[in-house]
């Protein structure tokens, strides 16, 4: 065997490469030790060798190329159609599949050691679609209106391999109305300041019916009717504390709405409590509602409450204000707060109250006498008078005490009457104003303070609207009730009271330290005074105390009594001319101590 030089070999080496040019392959073997050329099939194409289909790449030679077959794929030309029909029968979607004829072209390819063999598509033919031939595919499949013409069109024009086409349309139904109860979004207040629990008064319309409305009916695309859903209908009926009248249901007495839906009735109702699971705070904001209101936690510092009717507060009320129309009920402390029950006002207040409204009212009607005459002299009409000059030239002649008597009551009322203080307030800020005591309603500022003077002054006078305030204790707070205050185990500490009825401690260690206390009642405590300062009691009906820890001050309307501390069995009644007498008979307080036990309880 001759020696093979294999330096010169791998020198003369040379890779064998593969190439297609119009269709035609070309191979070229490798020299010396270089490798085989390789093909595999590509895209539209199938690559048979000795027969048997080539599914992965192999090696070729000028030798088995004769042996290798290509063949481009073909399809043979086809349409499918089928149809879907929305749910709601409405809608039609005609799927369409063209499975064309492909004329195809092997790619040229560059001579490489490997390539892939495809074949590009030079052209799509598709089978024809005619608007006669899709027309009768929709009647035989129950599709018989709402035809979409130019969809139908546009698929016979612009053959693709896939439609999914919405070609019929039917209409919907137009649904109707079902009656329903509209329960009114009644604000009351300031909404800045307080969150309002939708309740109403008495009086106030609460919902009323908006009676069912009927439907139109909608067609398939089968050109079938579809009734549009059954309507439901409503009578409006009353429940506990309403009235229906026209379709409007009417609150007969204070809380909140409730609507209860039972086959064809609506019955409207009020409910007078409503709970809060914890506590008046940030999480809940202040709160205003007209009905009962039930706190099982505490108010909490400086989150404010009006409640229209009663409030229990299962725990404290700390530096909050709060103002109650009924009675209010605390479990525990009232700790710096301003509290306020029901529309009372001390003697003294209630005096000047009474007093300026008989000023601005003679102011008022002195305004309308210069103004009339004034619209007869210069033939204006009386609409077109100048009041502003008019009021002005009054209280700077006529009623110069008038001004002095306003300030005199916001003073007084300053941190003791919320009400009277806001209300003063307002005048005084309008009145800083130039020329701003006429508003731009028409009303000017001294008919406004003198209608809402007399709305207290006609509260105030109402009987049995004594509203009652019942707590354990009270330190350094405001207390405004038309009823009784009724003190539970502990006491009251540096505090103002003002109240319509009797001041009544009934713990065997209870007391009365320092502050101010006004009653129209008795005042009933086993201990009084401070040894801090001075405790003052303006009285109507009488003091009973069995030890004096302090120095004590009461008044009646004719007399006074300082009582030094040490002293026991204090048992001092107002006689018929407001002079303070002795007395050997005390007070029924039973009743305070039931009453209280009642309500803390529930």
């Amino acid at each position: 065997m001759a020696n093979v030089d294999l330096n010169s070999l791998l020198d003369e080496s040379k890779e064998g490469k593969v190439g297609i040019k119009d269709g035609k392959i070309s191979v070229f073997d490798p020299k010396g030790l270089g490798n085989y050329p390789r093909i595999e099939p590509g895209e539209n194409v199938k690559i048979y060798l000795d027969g048997k289909l080539v599914q992965n790449e192999i090696v070729i030679n000028s030798t088995n190329i004769n042996n290798i077959k290509i063949e481009k794929n073909s399809s043979i030309s086809g349409k499918e159609m089928s149809l879907e029909i929305s749910k709601d029968l409405v809608k039609a979607y005609l799927k369409i599949k063209l499975i064309p004829d492909l004329e195809l072209r092997l790619q040229d390819v560059k001579p490489s050691s490997s390539i892939k063999i495809s074949a590009k598509i030079m052209e799509k033919i598709y089978p024809k679609l005619t608007y006669q031939e899709i027309m009768d595919y929709l009647i035989d499949n129950n599709v018989k209106y709402g035809y979409k013409e130019d969809v139908i069109e546009d698929i016979i024009n612009n053959p693709q391999d896939n439609y999914c086409e919405l070609v019929a349309e039917g209409n919907y139904p137009v649904e109707g109305k079902d009656a329903r109860v509209k329960v009114l979004d009644k604000q009351s207040g300031d909404p800045t300041k307080y969150n309002f629990i939708a309740s109403f008064r008495s009086g106030d319309v609460i919902a009323y019916l908006e009676p069912a409305k009927s439907g139109m009916p909608g067609i398939s695309v089968s050109g079938q009717k579809i009734e549009p859903k059954p309507i439901r209908k409503l009578t409006l009926e009353s429940g506990k504390g309403v009235t229906i009248f026209n379709d409007k249901a009417i609150a007969n007495q204070k809380g909140r709405p409730k609507v209860e839906i039972k086959k064809d009735k609506a019955i409207v109702s009020l409910v007078k409590e409503y709970i809060i699971k914890g506590d008046i705070d940030k999480s809940t904001g202040n709160l205003e509602y007209e009905g009962d209101l039930i706190v099982l936690g505490s108010i909490q510092d400086y989150f404010n409450a009006r409640i229209g009717n009663n409030l229990r507060v299962h725990g404290n009320i700390a530096q909050a204000q709060v103002e109650i129309g009924g009675n209010i009920f605390v479990s525990k402390s009232i700790i710096g707060s301003q509290v306020r029950a029901g529309v009372y006002f001390s003697e003294e207040i209630f005096s000047i109250l009474v007093d300026l409204e008989k000023e601005l009212s003679k102011f008022l009607n002195a305004s309308e006498q210069l103004a009339s005459e004034a619209s007869q002299k210069l033939k204006l009409k009386l609409g077109d008078i100048n009041r502003d000059k008019i009021f002005n030239l009054l209280l700077h002649n006529k009623f110069t005490q008038l001004i002095p008597k306003i300030k005199k009551l916001s003073e007084k009322s300053k941190n003791k009457y919320k009400i009277i203080e806001n209300l003063t307030n307002d005048f005084f800020n309008n009145y800083a104003l130039p020329r701003k005591m006429t508003l731009l309603d028409g009303k000017n500022i001294f008919q406004i303070l003198d209608d809402k003077i007399m709305e207290i002054i006609v509260v105030q006078k109402k009987d049995g609207n004594s509203s009652h305030i019942f707590t354990d204790y009270i330190q350094n707070s405001s207390i405004a009730a038309s009823g009784d205050l009724v003190i539970g185990n502990k006491g009251c500490y540096n505090s103002t009271v003002n109240v319509g009825g009797n001041i009544v401690v009934t713990g065997k260690d209870s007391f009365i330290r320092g502050g101010d206390y006004t009653t129209k009642g008795i005042v009933f405590s086993p201990a009084i005074g401070s040894h801090l300062g001075r405790t003052n009691f303006s009285i109507m009906e009488g003091i009973y105390a069995d030890l004096i820890n302090g120095t004590v001050f009461i008044k009646t309307k004719h007399d006074n009594l300082l009582l030094d501390p040490g002293e026991q069995k204090i048992m001092l009644r107002v006689d018929e001319d407001g002079k303070l007498v002795k007395t050997n008979k005390k007070p029924e307080i039973s009743k305070y101590i039931m009453n209280r036990k009642k309500y803390l309880s529930n």
